[in-house]
């Protein structure tokens, strides 16, 4: 459907809201109630002012902008607020047209140029049935079948596209498999097996390196037909939910994504995401100061989400167990491809006490990291690094 403005005629805009749409969205209740009496030339008049929450016809919507007419609908809902009022005269028209024309031409004054008419089952293929929201009910309604005529030349003029049920593919179901390394079976079968996860997991016991063993998994995902892999640590726990969830931030990332994560830092180094590390009370939430999802510089490798059409696997030259999640950063913008932490909130039953401190290995392996990809990338960062104020966001 695109990232531009929707607006919902009438009670459509009961649907539209239901479905938690990020895009900017309008409710245009153009015609008024029923207890409008007449609609003369400059002074609408209703029976009904100021009160229209039992007027039939109308519908309040609960955050979306409120479009209502200054010649029809000016007494709708007056303390709601965003509330506009327009007048045909201001939007270039000839005179008071119908709904479907009116919003044309508002979408047209907010500068939108093509157009997508979802249900607009009249003017697709001539179904003159009404759907009623609230009762869940179809009528016939010949009072409509004027209107294609008039839309016909309207429609000539611009770039449009009718998305009806008939057109309507639900998208694919990703198909979701996980994998974790682990050193240690009791751990992963008292944390991370307790998720409540579908599927099967693959698991690799003590490989010789992180990226190894993550190499192996992704082989065998990949075997597997999985579109998407989910590498995480045996002490990760996810809650009911957390897979459509993570499936939904997914479906909002761009073609070119590689990679992605729970928690991280964003392009300016702070700390990104929803997130329980359960060692401390405090859960990470930046959602305060980042919309998801968030392009990303690095990742805490406790869960590594990996787009298996873009065939990445890990550089093997980084061994040990530390910074493959900044390592798979840098080798995806290398790729051409994009990084991203999403909205996914995640359970760390971590182990490692907060006296742990960078060791000579830590340092030899960022040392790595720094030589081969400074050329190319400014920084080469770390969840592990704390540098306020680039940090401010972490509850450490």
């Amino acid at each position: 459907m695109g990232e531009g403005p929707i607006i919902a005629i009438n009670e459509s805009i009961i649907k539209i809201e239901e479905l938690g749409l990020d895009n900017p969205t309008y409710s245009m209740q153009k015609d008024g109630g029923r207890w409008r009496k007449y609609f003369p030339a400059d002074s609408p008049e209703c029976d009904h002012s100021p009160n229209c929450d039992g007027c039939p016809y109308t519908v309040r919507p609960k955050k979306a902008t409120l479009l209502v007419h200054n010649r029809e609908s000016l007494f709708c809902y007056p303390d709601y607020s965003p509330r506009y009022v327009f007048d045909w005269r201001d939007l270039g028209m000839d005179h008071n047209d119908i709904s479907l024309v009116t919003a044309i031409r508002i979408a047209q004054f907010m500068g939108c140029t093509s157009f997508n008419f979802v249900s607009c089952d009249l003017h697709a293929f001539g179904d003159m049935g009404v759907y009623d929201v609230e009762t869940n009910t179809i009528s016939i309604d010949s009072l409509y079948q004027w209107q294609p005529l008039r839309l016909k030349a309207v429609f000539a003029d611009i770039d449009h596209r009718f998305i009806t049920p008939r057109d309507y593919k639900p998208p694919k179901d990703l198909k979701v498999s996980f994998g974790v390394i682990s050193n240690d079976a009791y751990r992963l079968n008292t944390v991370f097996c307790k998720s409540d996860l579908p599927g099967e997991l693959h698991y690799y016991m003590k490989p010789e390196s992180a990226t190894k063993g993550l190499n192996a998994l992704l082989d065998e995902i990949e075997k597997e037909g999985a579109d998407v892999a989910v590498l995480a640590h045996h002490d990760m726990y996810f809650r009911n939910g957390w897979l459509q969830k993570m499936k939904t931030q997914i479906a909002k990332l761009p073609d070119s994504w590689v990679c992605a994560g729970v928690i991280g830092k964003d392009m300016r180094g702070c700390m990104c995401g929803k997130f329980h590390d359960m060692r401390i009370v405090d859960v990470i939430n930046t959602a305060s100061i980042h919309e998801f999802p968030q392009e990303a510089c690095c990742f805490d490798e406790c869960v590594i989400i990996i787009n298996m059409k873009k065939g990445f696997r890990f550089d093997e030259a980084l061994d040990g167990f530390d910074l493959y999640g900044t390592l798979c950063v840098l080798q995806t913008w290398e790729m051409g491809g994009t990084a991203w932490v999403i909205d996914a909130f995640a359970e760390h039953y971590c182990m490692r006490p907060f006296s742990w401190f960078p060791d000579d290995d830590f340092k030899r392996r960022y040392k790595w990291l720094y030589d081969r990809y400074q050329s190319k990338f400014e920084k080469v960062d770390s969840t592990v690094f704390v540098n306020k104020p680039r940090f401010e966001t972490s509850a450490a």
